[in-house]
């Protein structure tokens, strides 16, 4: 709910936060105007879409689905699907806004709904403990026909009365093979494999042995439409606490107008969401200066340039508040992250070349960045990220490759005394027990038939100093960034801070365009993404703060300064 303007004091806290930070002058900076509500126009310009990330694993095929934006499930009114996010359900919605002949708050407060009504639902299978229905589908184009194959089955599942005592396989006796072999002996094997399924692996589809009963079918919950995944059935888990989603995590996108980045932020700061959380609560508790230091760092700015005709001040000011913000949050930093997203408490989802290309040719010719810089009392020549982003999980696959990577060039050098110490000594042990001597052709035969052995030899004694090689990465230096903005490159929207590696974020920058709302107006929206929502929010208070949200942004719009 949102407070009371009652319950306010007249003195806003976060003014007085922004007027208190000095310039890098000393000059003491005023107060920012508080922002007045304005009448809403007709129809509001908001795009907003909400996530419920969860920590319920979801499998096919058994194993846990690990692929960024595979659609999952589908809901039934079409506003909202699943997909696995770090191997667990996530719930991602439709952007809402107003437009057409039903109003979006209704599609959000079904969408929202449905989504729970699934929780709920998947909640309640989960506890069954009768066993599911046969998951058999007949696939398009298979080649074998399980029908005939149970038939056949089922005429040899009662072996003849030779066979000897206490034999639990189906294989008939030695004697009576002759006579039976039709096929059969393959038939069996191929049986045996499908209904025997390893400790995590469901029986899939085209088995003849219906699911075990600690899974849960996504398609067997009845609010949308699920879909396979690589061809297999998708389910969870029911060892899994379907219930209490303890540490579900809510999301938000919603499309601003750029001259309305501060509002933004003031709003985020300031609006209670959620039984007296705000959006930017854990940013607010870690560093609560960052966001009024950007606005008042985008004020000096502004202030430096001066005043020139024919310039969007509005616009200008706003690219630089938002620019602040990036800037201060990576070197405000705690430690390395596992995502380059993390660093950030508020990203934007288009790249920074496509919102310094919605300023005129005169406005840009007022973007300074070496100014941009002093202004913020910035060094110039400074990576973004203090500590960096480096994929922990991922340490060991890099590791493997270096590995490999070591192999593969200086194998060549193994054949010589001198050359096999040159990947270390368990190396040179294995070579020297097991192929010295050998001739050249029967050397590189060797190297080749036992690769992965000699790799993991040298792992033995090379991971150790190898894993100072694996170093966060920290993204462009400050002023690199800044002015390659000019050249028409956003280094925060390019490798490796959005793509080369694991740990990077390709929801950073993602768009090269900003979107048009549903009537086309020449305002266009940029998405903005609050990533610090409070997290552990149970599915009974995902409508609560998902409508709040959708009003705190329709404020944000209703409050655009000119």
């Amino acid at each position: 709910m949102h407070s009371s303007k009652k319950n306010r004091s007249a003195a806003n806290p976060f003014h007085q936060s922004v007027a208190h930070h000095a310039s890098p002058k000393g000059r003491a900076l005023p107060a920012v105007s508080p922002f007045r509500a304005t009448a809403p126009d007709t129809v509001i310009q908001r795009k907003v879409g909400f996530e419920f990330e969860t920590s319920i694993p979801v499998y096919a095929g058994g194993k846990n689905i690990i692929a960024k934006n595979a659609g999952l499930y589908t809901g039934a009114n079409g506003l909202w699907h699943i997909t696995p996010d770090a191997g667990n359900i996530e719930f991602v919605t439709e952007p809402f806004e107003e437009e057409g002949e039903k109003p979006e708050t209704e599609n959000l407060v079904d969408t929202i709904g449905q989504i729970t009504g699934f929780v709920s639902s998947l909640d309640t299978l989960n506890k069954a403990h009768t066993p599911a229905q046969d998951t058999h589908v007949e696939e398009q184009g298979s080649d074998d026909d399980y029908d005939e194959m149970f038939a056949r089955l089922q005429a040899l599942s009662s072996p003849p009365q030779g066979l000897p005592s206490g034999k639990d396989t189906l294989t008939p006796p030695e004697e009576e093979k002759e006579k039976t072999d039709d096929g059969d002996d393959d038939l069996f094997a191929r049986l045996q494999a499908l209904s025997s399924p390893s400790e995590d692996f469901p029986p899939g589809k085209g088995t003849l042995t219906p699911p075990e009963d600690n899974y849960t079918y996504l398609k067997t919950v009845e609010m949308g439409t699920a879909h396979l995944h690589q061809g297999e059935d998708v389910y969870v888990k029911k060892e899994d606490n379907i219930a209490s989603l303890s540490s579900a995590a809510p999301q938000v996108t919603g499309g601003i107008n750029l001259e309305n980045v501060s509002a933004l932020i003031e709003k985020s700061l300031t609006t209670d969401v959620l039984k007296g959380s705000i959006p930017m609560e854990e940013s607010r508790h870690n560093n609560d200066a960052i966001f009024p230091q950007a606005i008042a760092h985008a004020g000096e700015y502004m202030r430096a340039i001066g005043q020139h005709d024919g310039i969007d001040t509005a616009k200008l000011q706003q690219l630089v508040t938002l620019i602040y913000v990036y800037l201060l949050s990576g070197q405000e930093q705690s430690g390395v992250h596992d995502q380059a997203k993390y660093a950030f408490p508020m990203m934007t989802r288009m790249n920074f070349l496509a919102i310094y290309n919605t300023l005129d040719g005169n406005t840009k010719n007022a973007f300074f960045p070496e100014l941009i810089l002093t202004a913020g009392g910035l060094g110039h020549n400074v990576p973004v990220y203090a500590y960096g982003f480096l994929d922990f999980k991922d340490k060991e696959a890099r590791l493997q490759e270096i590995a490999t990577k070591e192999f593969e060039e200086k194998s060549r050098f193994l054949a010589t005394s001198f050359g096999k110490t040159i990947l270390g000594r368990s190396v040179e042990a294995l070579i020297s027990s097991e192929a010295a001597g050998l001739p050249t052709e029967a050397f590189s035969s060797y190297l080749s038939q036992n690769k992965e052995r000699i790799i993991t030899a040298y792992r033995k004694d090379n991971d150790d100093l190898n894993k100072q090689r694996i170093t966060p990465e920290r993204g462009p230096e400050r002023l690199a960034w800044l002015t390659q903005l000019q050249q028409q490159k956003d280094l925060m929207s390019s490798a490796p801070v959005t793509s080369g590696m694991f740990a990077s974020s390709p929801a950073m920058g993602k768009y090269n365009k900003l979107d048009n709302d549903h009537l086309e107006r020449p305002d266009k929206l940029i998405q903005m993404e609050l990533r610090r929502l409070k997290k552990g929010v149970p599915p009974e208070d995902w409508m609560e703060l998902a409508l709040n949200l959708f009003n705190m942004f329709a404020e944000v719009q209703n409050n655009l300064k000119k």
